[in-house]
């Protein structure tokens, strides 16, 4: 490149200058740079490997706060508060950030508000590699923006033992929609062996969005055990805290071991009051109303697995 820059300079000599040409390309140069800002403006689509994006980071004036259930609910439990809502650790405070909480939307662990670092990122202590023949991992990522997002895509490049890759496997989330701090399930798995696996490098494509899905939803399990030796029921419900019907109102769960890897990832079936036959994907859930929801495994091995786990549930209406 450096001789190539050197032939040009030597050809553009001061003392052989072809003016009419400079002005040519100056006046195009012009024409194109115009246009080019007569565009309209395309949204950004973020990565995890991505150098720091100081738009999506909080400054100090910045309070993200964890969307702290009220203290009543229609079932007719209370259900405390945290102590403050916070966008920093106060020393009253438990010094986990990631523990289990029970929140608008979402019940579990890793909704995290004090690690907002401007990215989105795989966590990587809640991936499980999966003991089978090909690779096969499920986690959680998180949305550390001060913003709400959308996530379009997570993808993995698996790099063999040489050090190249050999394979990238790419897929959706369940839940796309994510909150400032909030966690999100994935799986993912490949044809290729899991012993031609050495790594695994990240990739999350999403977006801001202004355009978030309602969530406004709690949650009480019933039931997460083993009912056979072969079997396993998660029961509970989902009750709309707002007023308004939140439409498409769907469920996921996700069961994490005592490690906090994620070991499986389902969505629970609504059950209708009409009768436990009526159970649907997803349904119209009537303001300040609540509905079951049922999952169940027949796998003695998964089974197992689920009854000595712990589960989160999101819930979302689109």
């Amino acid at each position: 490149m450096a001789k190539q820059i050197a032939a040009r300079s030597q050809v553009t000599s001061p003392h052989k200058r072809d003016w009419p040409l400079a002005i040519i390309v100056l006046f195009f140069v012009f024409i194109s740079g115009f246009t080019l800002s007569a565009q309209p403006a395309r949204k950004t689509l973020y990565t995890s490997q991505d150098a720091k994006i100081d738009e999506l980071k909080c400054s100090s004036k910045d309070k993200i706060f964890l969307p702290i259930l009220p203290k009543k609910s229609i079932y007719g439990k209370v259900i405390e508060p945290e102590d403050v809502l916070r966008s920093a650790p106060p020393s009253n405070l438990a010094s986990d950030a990631d523990e289990s909480r029970n929140l608008v939307g979402y019940s579990g662990p890793y909704y995290n508000v004090e690690e907002l670092t401007g990215n989105v990122a795989v966590l990587e202590r809640t991936l499980y590699n999966w003991p089978t023949n090909n690779w096969h991992v499920t986690g959680l990522l998180r949305n550390q923006t001060c913003m709400d997002i959308r996530v379009s895509s997570i993808t993995a490049h698996l790099i063999g033992p040489s050090g190249k890759e050999v394979r990238i496997e790419t897929a959706t989330v369940p839940i796309s929609d994510l909150r400032p701090g909030e966690p999100a399930p994935f799986d993912l798995s490949s044809p290729i062996p899991r012993e031609n696996v050495e790594r695994v490098e990240w990739q999350i494509g999403y977006a801001t969005t202004t355009e978030s899905p309602v969530r406004t939803f709690s949650f009480l399990v019933y039931q997460s055990r083993q009912i056979t030796s072969s079997s396993y029921l998660l029961f509970g419900s989902i009750q709309n805290l707002g007023s308004s019907s939140a439409r498409g109102t769907h469920i996921v769960a996700a069961w994490l071991d005592s490690s906090g890897r994620v070991r499986y990832v389902a969505s629970p079936l609504i059950q209708l009051a009409t009768g436990p036959l009526s159970r649907r994907n997803k349904i119209n859930l009537v303001g300040n109303d609540f509905e079951d929801f049922v999952f169940s495994a027949n796998d003695p091995l998964l089974a197992s697995t689920l009854s000595q786990a712990n589960v989160a549930i999101w819930g979302v209406a689109n």
